[in-house]
C-alpha cells in the first residue's frame, strides 16, 4: 500500500535527510559540494537512481547542468542544451512541476544525454528552482530504484529539496551584488553574471567615454535620455557644445577627437575578431564545443557591431553643423560602441547584454534591463 503524504513527510529517513541537507547549507552554503549533498539526499528520499540541478543561462538561452548525483552523472556537469528542449525546459519556462512515469509518452522528453553517459531515462520528476522570486533552473530525479512509479508525494518532496537548493548563498552569481557598475577612485569596478558564468573587470576612467554613458543610462533605467542630456551629465563643460554652441575651436577639436575614437574603436573590434577566430580554432582542436559555441556567438555579435558602427561612421561624416542633436547622438553611439569593444575582450557577456538592452529612439537613449538585474551603482 502506498504511504500517505503525511506518513512520507513524518518518515524518519525523510526527516533525517532534510536535517542533513539543511545542516550542509549551514556548514558550507557556498559550494558545489553542498548542492551535490542536497541532490544526494533528494534522490535517497524519493528512491531515485539519479538527480540533477540544471540552471537557466539567460544569455545563451541554454539549460546547463550545475550539479548531479548518480552513476556517470558527473560527466554532465557543464553540459548544456537548448532551453526549449526537454521536460526540464518545459518546467523552466512554465514554473510548473512535471511527472513523467513513462518518458516515451511525454512529448517534451529529450534524450540527448542518455547515450553520452550510457544511461536510460525511464521515469522522471522535475520541479522549478526559484531564487529571489525568479525561476533560475530546475531540479529533477530520475528512475525509481525499485522500478515503481513516482508518486505525488515524491514530487512534493523534490520541490522541498529544490527550495533548499535555491538558497541564495548557494548561488552567489545570482545575487544582486553580482551586478555592479561603479566608479571607485577613477576606476570602473564592474561585475556581471548570467547563468553559470560570472565576469568581473576594472577599467581606468579614461579607458572609454562610453562607460560613463552606460553608467548614466543604468542610473535611469527605462527612461528616455536625450543625447544632449547624456553629454551634459558626463561632462557639464560640454553643455554648450552639445547644444550646438560654437566656441572657438570646438568644431575642429570635436572632429579630431571623434576621428580618433572611430579609428581606435575599429582597431579594437578587428583585433578582437582575429583573437576570437584563433580561440575558436583552438576550442575545436581540443573538442571543447561548448566554448566554441560561446565564442562563435560573440564573434557574430562583434561582426554585427562592426557593420552598425561602420554605418554610423559613414553617416556622421555627412552631418552638417546645422544638426547638433544628430551629431551628439552619433557621437554617443560611437562612444558606446568603443566601450562595448573594450568590454568584449574580458567581459563578453556584459558587452552583449548592453548591445541588446540599450535602445535608441530618435535622439534619445534608454536602458531596458531584465527584471532579475538590479545594478549596484
Amino acid at each position: 500500500m502506498m504511504q500517505s503524504h503525511a506518513n512520507r513527510f513524518s518518515d524518519t529517513a525523510t526527516v533525517g535527510a532534510l536535517l542533513e541537507a539543511t545542516t550542509a547549507i549551514s556548514a558550507d552554503g557556498q559550494s558545489i559540494e553542498t548542492l551535490e549533498a542536497i541532490l544526494s539526499h533528494a534522490a535517497a528520499v524519493v528512491g531515485a537512481e539519479a538527480s540533477s540541478l540544471i540552471m537557466f543561462d539567460r544569455f545563451r538561452k541554454k539549460l546547463v547542468f550545475k550539479a548531479t548525483c548518480g552513476q556517470q552523472s558527473s560527466r554532465l556537469v557543464g553540459e548544456s542544451f537548448d532551453a526549449k528542449l526537454g521536460i526540464a525546459g518545459y518546467v523552466a519556462r512554465t514554473g510548473q512541476v512535471a511527472v513523467a512515469n513513462n518518458v516515451t509518452d511525454n512529448r517534451h522528453f529529450y534524450d540527448g544525454f542518455d547515450d553520452k553517459i550510457r544511461f536510460e531515462t525511464r521515469r522522471l520528476i522535475c520541479a522549478p528552482l526559484r531564487c529571489r522570486g525568479q525561476i533560475m533552473g530546475v531540479v529533477q530525479a530520475i528512475n525509481k530504484k525499485d522500478g515503481t512509479s513516482f508518486s505525488p508525494a515524491d514530487l512534493d518532496l523534490l520541490q522541498i529539496f529544490s527550495n533548499l537548493a535555491a538558497v541564495p548563498s548557494l548561488h552567489p552569481d545570482l545575487t544582486e551584488s553580482t551586478f555592479k557598475f561603479a566608479l571607485d577612485a577613477e576606476i570602473w569596478d564592474i561585475r556581471f553574471a548570467d547563468g553559470q558564468r560570472v565576469e568581473a573587470g576594472r577599467f581606468p576612467r579614461s579607458a572609454a567615454l562610453g562607460l560613463a554613458y552606460f553608467y548614466q543610462l543604468m542610473s535611469r533605467p527605462f527612461a528616455d535620455v536625450t543625447a544632449t542630456d547624456l553629454i551634459q551629465a558626463v561632462n557639464p563643460a560640454d553643455r554648450g557644445r552639445a547644444a550646438g554652441g560654437h566656441d572657438a575651436g570646438s568644431s575642429s577639436d570635436q572632429s579630431s577627437y571623434q576621428a580618433s575614437i572611430d579609428t581606435e574603436a575599429l582597431r579594437d573590434i578587428y583585433r578582437r575578431i582575429e583573437e576570437l577566430k584563433a580561440d575558436i580554432d583552438k576550442a575545436h582542436n581540443r573538442g571543447d564545443w561548448t566554448t566554441a559555441e560561446m565564442l562563435n556567438h560573440e564573434l557574430e555579435q562583434l561582426r554585427e557591431q562592426l557593420k552598425r558602427d561602420t554605418s554610423f561612421m559613414n553617416r556622421i561624416k555627412t552631418v552638417s553643423d546645422k544638426s547638433p542633436q544628430r551629431r551628439a547622438r552619433e557621437s554617443i553611439r560611437l562612444a558606446l560602441a568603443r566601450a562595448r569593444s573594450q568590454l568584449a575582450k574580458s567581459m563578453p557577456l556584459l558587452a552583449n547584454h548592453l548591445a541588446e538592452c540599450v535602445r535608441v529612439s530618435g535622439y534619445s537613449f534608454a536602458y531596458h534591463h531584465p527584471p532579475h538585474i538590479q545594478w549596484e551603482l
